[in-house]
Protein backbone atom coordinates (compact mmCIF):
# COMPACT_ATOMS: atom_id res chain seq x y z
CA UNK A 1 0.00 0.00 0.00
CA UNK A 2 1.87 3.02 -1.25
CA UNK A 3 1.39 6.74 -0.54
CA UNK A 4 -0.51 9.18 -2.71
CA UNK A 5 1.36 12.19 -4.04
CA UNK A 6 -0.56 15.45 -3.62
CA UNK A 7 1.81 18.40 -3.66
CA UNK A 8 1.26 19.74 -7.18
CA UNK A 9 1.22 23.21 -5.67
CA UNK A 10 3.92 25.59 -6.45
CA UNK A 11 5.46 25.93 -9.89
CA UNK A 12 2.32 27.57 -11.26
CA UNK A 13 0.72 30.82 -10.08
CA UNK A 14 3.89 32.85 -10.62
CA UNK A 15 5.86 31.27 -7.80
CA UNK A 16 9.24 32.02 -9.31
CA UNK A 17 8.30 35.68 -9.63
CA UNK A 18 7.46 36.14 -5.96
CA UNK A 19 10.54 36.43 -3.71
CA UNK A 20 10.37 34.66 -0.36
CA UNK A 21 12.21 36.82 2.20
CA UNK A 22 15.36 35.15 3.47
CA UNK A 23 15.26 32.35 0.85
CA UNK A 24 17.39 31.88 -2.24
CA UNK A 25 16.62 30.41 -5.67
CA UNK A 26 17.29 26.88 -4.36
CA UNK A 27 14.04 27.03 -2.37
CA UNK A 28 12.02 27.59 -5.52
CA UNK A 29 13.92 24.88 -7.34
CA UNK A 30 13.03 22.47 -4.56
CA UNK A 31 9.36 23.45 -4.61
CA UNK A 32 9.26 23.04 -8.37
CA UNK A 33 11.00 19.65 -8.09
CA UNK A 34 8.44 18.45 -5.57
CA UNK A 35 5.60 19.48 -7.85
CA UNK A 36 7.09 18.07 -11.05
CA UNK A 37 7.96 14.79 -9.34
CA UNK A 38 4.30 14.11 -8.57
CA UNK A 39 2.24 13.02 -11.55
CA UNK A 40 -1.07 11.69 -10.27
CA UNK A 41 -2.99 10.24 -7.33
CA UNK A 42 -2.32 6.60 -6.62
CA UNK A 43 -5.47 4.69 -5.73
CA UNK A 44 -5.55 2.92 -2.38
CA UNK A 45 -8.09 0.22 -1.66
CA UNK A 46 -9.33 1.74 1.59
CA UNK A 47 -12.58 3.43 2.58
CA UNK A 48 -13.20 5.44 5.73
CA UNK A 49 -16.78 5.48 7.07
CA UNK A 50 -18.05 9.06 6.56
CA UNK A 51 -19.31 9.22 10.17
CA UNK A 52 -15.75 8.70 11.45
CA UNK A 53 -14.15 11.61 13.35
CA UNK A 54 -12.17 14.30 11.59
CA UNK A 55 -8.88 12.55 12.39
CA UNK A 56 -8.89 8.86 13.30
CA UNK A 57 -6.51 8.21 16.18
CA UNK A 58 -5.26 4.84 17.40
CA UNK A 59 -7.68 5.02 20.33
CA UNK A 60 -10.67 5.81 18.12
CA UNK A 61 -9.78 3.06 15.65
CA UNK A 62 -9.50 0.51 18.46
CA UNK A 63 -12.80 1.54 20.04
CA UNK A 64 -14.92 1.70 16.89
CA UNK A 65 -16.21 -1.64 15.53
CA UNK A 66 -16.50 -0.09 12.05
CA UNK A 67 -12.75 0.58 12.02
CA UNK A 68 -9.62 -1.53 12.26
CA UNK A 69 -6.38 -0.56 14.05
CA UNK A 70 -4.81 -0.04 10.63
CA UNK A 71 -7.35 2.70 9.90
CA UNK A 72 -5.57 5.04 12.34
CA UNK A 73 -4.31 7.92 10.20
CA UNK A 74 -1.00 8.35 12.01
CA UNK A 75 0.09 4.90 10.86
CA UNK A 76 0.06 6.10 7.26
CA UNK A 77 1.66 9.54 7.60
CA UNK A 78 5.39 9.93 7.09
CA UNK A 79 6.95 13.30 7.75
CA UNK A 80 9.53 14.90 5.46
CA UNK A 81 8.06 13.39 2.28
CA UNK A 82 5.78 14.89 -0.38
CA UNK A 83 2.98 12.35 0.02
CA UNK A 84 -0.25 11.74 1.90
CA UNK A 85 -2.66 8.79 1.56
CA UNK A 86 -5.71 9.71 -0.49
CA UNK A 87 -8.16 8.21 2.00
CA UNK A 88 -6.79 10.54 4.69
CA UNK A 89 -6.82 13.58 2.42
CA UNK A 90 -10.35 13.18 1.08
CA UNK A 91 -11.87 12.21 4.43
CA UNK A 92 -10.42 15.25 6.22
CA UNK A 93 -11.32 17.67 3.42
CA UNK A 94 -14.91 16.44 3.25
CA UNK A 95 -15.34 16.59 7.02
CA UNK A 96 -13.98 20.15 7.06
CA UNK A 97 -16.27 21.19 4.20
CA UNK A 98 -19.26 19.92 6.19
CA UNK A 99 -18.27 21.93 9.30
CA UNK A 100 -18.98 25.61 9.81
CA UNK A 101 -16.00 27.96 10.18
CA UNK A 102 -17.17 28.60 13.74
CA UNK A 103 -17.06 24.88 14.55
CA UNK A 104 -13.55 24.60 13.15
CA UNK A 105 -12.29 27.66 15.00
CA UNK A 106 -13.96 26.42 18.18
CA UNK A 107 -11.94 23.20 18.01
CA UNK A 108 -8.63 25.03 17.60
CA UNK A 109 -5.82 23.85 19.88
CA UNK A 110 -4.10 27.25 19.73
CA UNK A 111 -1.30 28.90 17.79
CA UNK A 112 0.76 26.36 15.90
CA UNK A 113 3.97 25.59 17.88
CA UNK A 114 6.63 25.48 15.17
CA UNK A 115 9.41 24.48 17.56
CA UNK A 116 7.45 21.49 18.82
CA UNK A 117 6.59 20.52 15.25
CA UNK A 118 10.28 20.31 14.42
CA UNK A 119 10.99 17.99 17.34
CA UNK A 120 7.80 15.92 17.60
CA UNK A 121 5.30 16.50 14.77
CA UNK A 122 3.29 13.40 15.68
CA UNK A 123 2.26 15.04 18.96
CA UNK A 124 0.48 17.82 17.01
CA UNK A 125 -0.90 15.83 14.10
CA UNK A 126 -4.63 15.70 13.40
CA UNK A 127 -5.57 18.73 15.50
CA UNK A 128 -6.78 22.14 14.33
CA UNK A 129 -4.21 24.93 14.72
CA UNK A 130 -4.13 28.64 13.93
CA UNK A 131 -1.44 29.91 11.56
CA UNK A 132 -0.78 33.29 9.96
CA UNK A 133 1.59 34.48 7.26
CA UNK A 134 2.02 36.49 4.07
CA UNK A 135 0.46 34.78 1.06
CA UNK A 136 3.11 33.58 -1.37
CA UNK A 137 1.21 31.54 -3.94
CA UNK A 138 -2.33 30.26 -4.46
CA UNK A 139 -3.88 28.12 -7.19
CA UNK A 140 -7.08 26.20 -7.87
CA UNK A 141 -6.91 22.43 -8.27
CA UNK A 142 -9.29 19.55 -8.99
CA UNK A 143 -8.54 16.05 -7.73
CA UNK A 144 -10.14 12.72 -8.62
CA UNK A 145 -11.49 11.32 -5.38
CA UNK A 146 -12.82 7.92 -4.37
CA UNK A 147 -15.45 6.43 -6.68
CA UNK A 148 -14.36 8.86 -9.42
CA UNK A 149 -15.82 11.85 -7.58
CA UNK A 150 -14.19 15.23 -8.01
CA UNK A 151 -12.74 17.27 -5.15
CA UNK A 152 -11.72 20.89 -5.54
CA UNK A 153 -9.32 22.86 -3.40
CA UNK A 154 -7.09 25.90 -3.36
CA UNK A 155 -3.47 25.00 -2.71
CA UNK A 156 -0.87 27.48 -1.67
CA UNK A 157 1.91 28.65 0.58
CA UNK A 158 2.45 31.54 2.97
CA UNK A 159 5.68 32.66 4.57
CA UNK A 160 5.94 33.36 8.26
CA UNK A 161 9.46 34.77 8.54
CA UNK A 162 12.94 34.62 6.98
CA UNK A 163 13.22 31.24 5.29
CA UNK A 164 10.02 29.92 6.92
CA UNK A 165 6.62 29.08 5.44
CA UNK A 166 3.60 26.81 5.64
CA UNK A 167 1.73 24.94 2.91
CA UNK A 168 -2.02 24.40 2.79
CA UNK A 169 -5.10 23.18 0.93
CA UNK A 170 -8.41 24.96 1.61
CA UNK A 171 -11.96 24.89 0.25
CA UNK A 172 -12.59 28.66 0.37
CA UNK A 173 -10.47 31.78 -0.06
CA UNK A 174 -10.99 35.57 -0.20
CA UNK A 175 -12.17 36.92 -3.59
CA UNK A 176 -8.93 38.86 -4.04
CA UNK A 177 -5.48 38.37 -2.53
CA UNK A 178 -2.27 40.20 -3.40
CA UNK A 179 0.69 37.82 -3.46
CA UNK A 180 3.66 38.76 -1.31
CA UNK A 181 1.58 41.52 0.28
CA UNK A 182 -1.59 40.32 2.06
CA UNK A 183 -1.47 38.63 5.43
CA UNK A 184 -3.67 35.55 5.72
CA UNK A 185 -4.81 33.26 8.52
CA UNK A 186 -5.94 29.67 8.58
CA UNK A 187 -7.54 27.34 11.10
CA UNK A 188 -6.37 24.03 9.70
CA UNK A 189 -5.64 20.42 10.53
CA UNK A 190 -1.91 19.82 10.77
CA UNK A 191 -1.03 16.80 8.64
CA UNK A 192 2.75 16.55 8.41
CA UNK A 193 6.12 18.25 7.95
CA UNK A 194 7.63 18.51 4.47
CA UNK A 195 11.34 19.01 3.80
CA UNK A 196 12.47 21.66 1.35
CA UNK A 197 15.57 23.69 0.56
CA UNK A 198 19.08 22.80 -0.62
CA UNK A 199 20.76 19.71 0.87
CA UNK A 200 23.03 21.79 3.08
CA UNK A 201 20.12 23.81 4.51
CA UNK A 202 17.04 21.59 4.55
CA UNK A 203 13.97 23.22 6.16
CA UNK A 204 10.87 21.60 7.64
CA UNK A 205 7.60 23.19 6.53
CA UNK A 206 4.19 22.26 8.00
CA UNK A 207 1.30 21.26 5.76
CA UNK A 208 -2.34 21.97 6.74
CA UNK A 209 -5.79 21.06 5.46
CA UNK A 210 -8.45 23.69 6.11
CA UNK A 211 -11.84 24.97 5.08
CA UNK A 212 -11.36 28.71 4.74
CA UNK A 213 -8.37 30.94 4.16
CA UNK A 214 -9.02 34.47 5.47
CA UNK A 215 -7.31 37.79 5.12
CA UNK A 216 -5.61 38.54 8.45
CA UNK A 217 -6.20 42.00 9.89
Amino acid sequence: MGPVRLFRLFAAAGLAAVPLPGCGPSLYADLARIREEIAELERLDRRVPPESPLWITEEEAAGNPALSPDDAFNRHIQDHTASIPDFVYFHVMRKLAAMTPEEIEGSCAGEFPYDTAEENPASLRGRVWHVTGTILTLRFQTFSGPDDTKSQAYSGAAYTGPGEAFFFHVVEKPPVLYLDEDMVELYGVFVKMVMMGPPERRTSVPFFLGRRLKRYV
